[in-house]
């Protein structure tokens, strides 16, 4: 699905392979001179290929003549970049993000993986269920002509000049563009329509809601008519939407320290507590592994935020990180 956002300017809707959300938005400028340029790439799988492929050749653009540019590292935003280089292709992302995403393709990154499910008391598991879920076991397919961007450089095609605004949390390294003419933000997975943003801890020690938190509040001081998401619709009514991701996000940090109240606990487990109300007869074990991958990693994130604040105690077990509720 192609849509015409502003002038030579579209979102295209491409479909994602059997995960939830369902389709991805790759931004597309197609400048009236010089090289057009597309905002995050979709999936690495074929049919997501030719879907954007078919799009790009109905607005004119070849994907070889292009310069890409990347939000964030997560697959769906940039696995299909390989199908789309061509000889002189520029692909601009954050030295974060390049640097996270290298070492997810990197050897040995199996073992680094098994051990941070260990670290969340993930049940003994092949990390490679969880790994070609989300498509990381690939090594060796990030030698990518990087041009690496920090806050306040500008990207500049045809009439639109897009200035990089860093809004990590999500994702480490996470990149916003921002056009200021038209008051309009590329913010890729950082806030969307009708979904929150996955926290993804990043195995390094970082505190993903503590950096989320503080670029929600970047973007409060931002004058945006309107959003242009990595997934679903654009939107406006910016700072409400601000509003109702900051109360969700803290409605869970309640609702994490509720459950740990029951008892000293791993991820895994606190997430078994609070969603075997949802899981039905079989119970948590019986919802897809990714599913319960995501989860635990999300209130991984909200116990290291809880952590860092005081209101809760970790300490290394055998079995993982456990946590406990202080008085």
């Amino acid at each position: 699905m192609i849509e015409e956002v502003f002038p030579r300017f579209y979102r295209v809707v491409v479909p994602l392979p059997g995960v939830s959300p369902e389709t991805a938005n790759v931004y597309v400028v197609a400048a009236e001179e010089g090289r057009p340029l597309i905002v995050d790439t979709g999936y690495c799988w074929e049919d997501g290929h030719r879907a954007l492929a078919a799009d790009l050749e109905v607005l004119g653009v070849d994907p070889g003549e292009s310069d890409i540019v990347l939000t964030h590292g997560h697959v769906d935003h940039c696995g299909a970049v390989p199908a789309l280089l061509g000889a002189s292709t520029t692909v601009y992302m954050s030295r974060e993000a390049a640097c996270d995403l290298k070492a997810a393709w990197a050897a040995g990154y199996r073992d680094r993986f098994a051990g941070f499910l260990n670290i969340m008391g993930f049940p003994s598991v092949d990390p490679g269920d969880i790994l070609s879920g989300i498509a990381l076991e690939q090594p060796g397919r990030c030698s990518w002509p990087f041009h690496f961007v920090q806050e306040g450089d500008a990207i500049v095609c045809g009439a639109y000049r897009f200035i990089c605004r860093m809004m990590p949390g999500h994702a480490a390294g996470h990149v916003c563009l921002y056009e200021p003419t038209r008051r309009v933000l590329l913010s890729g997975d950082h806030l969307m329509a009708d979904l929150v943003s996955a926290l993804l801890p990043r195995h390094g020690g970082e505190n993903p809601l503590v950096e989320y938190f503080g670029s929600l509040r970047c973007c409060e001081q931002m004058d945006v008519q309107l959003a242009l998401p990595g997934h679903g619709p654009v939107f406006s009514g910016f700072r409400e939407r601000i509003s109702e991701v900051t109360d969700h996000y803290k409605a869970r940090n309640a609702g994490v320290y509720a459950a740990l109240q029951q008892g000293a606990s791993d991820a895994f487990g606190i997430a078994n507590r609070m969603m075997s109300d949802l899981a039905g007869p079989g119970g948590w074990r019986c919802l897809p592994l990714l599913y319960q991958y995501y989860e635990t990693c999300d209130v991984f994130a909200h116990l290291c935020y809880l952590a860092a604040g005081g209101r809760v105690v970790k300490h290394r077990a055998a079995s993982g990180i456990l946590f406990h509720a202080t008085a």
